[in-house]
């Protein structure tokens, strides 16, 4: 496909823009780190709601740059857009590693919490069946903590 220059303007454009967006979700994704190990509950909302809105942001200005490269993707190769490209590419990486530490911090952490309850509140053990008869998973009982979390 052959890409005039106003096309390689747009389409650099778009990356800088893309950019400039994976640069607020990583502040965003380090606010939300510190939230959850702060147990800053109201702030992690409000911080979940702000990069709810830049990955929509995110998602859109992505559809553009597929929609501007088309199928052929030489144009990445340019010496203009290149540099832009490999930016977005490696702030993407350092997103998705940022987003698979923090679900391991909580995947630990919520077991953590679901062992102590288990050791702490005996279960029944029979399996409980629905009417349907599908395994039906237990409830915990209540619970009474003698300390401020």
């Amino acid at each position: 496909m052959n890409f005039t220059e106003n096309h390689r303007a747009d389409l650099a454009e778009v990356l800088v823009n893309l950019e400039g967006v994976l640069d607020a979700i990583l502040v965003k994704q380090n606010e939300i780190h510190e939230c959850v190990r702060e147990r800053r509950w109201s702030d992690l909302e409000e911080n979940l709601c702000k990069i709810r809105t830049l990955s929509d942001s995110f998602v859109n200005l992505d559809k553009k740059r597929e929609i501007l490269a088309g199928d052929d993707k030489s144009i990445y190769m340019d010496k203009n857009i290149s540099p832009v490209f490999t930016s977005v590419r490696s702030k993407l990486m350092k997103s998705k590693i940022e987003n698979e530490a923090l679900a391991k911090y909580v995947q630990s952490a919520q077991k953590f919490v679901y062992g102590v309850i288990e050791r702490c509140t005996p279960q029944q053990r029979t399996p409980v069946y629905t009417r349907t008869g599908q395994l039906r998973k237990s409830s915990a009982p209540s619970l009474i903590v003698n300390a401020v979390f």
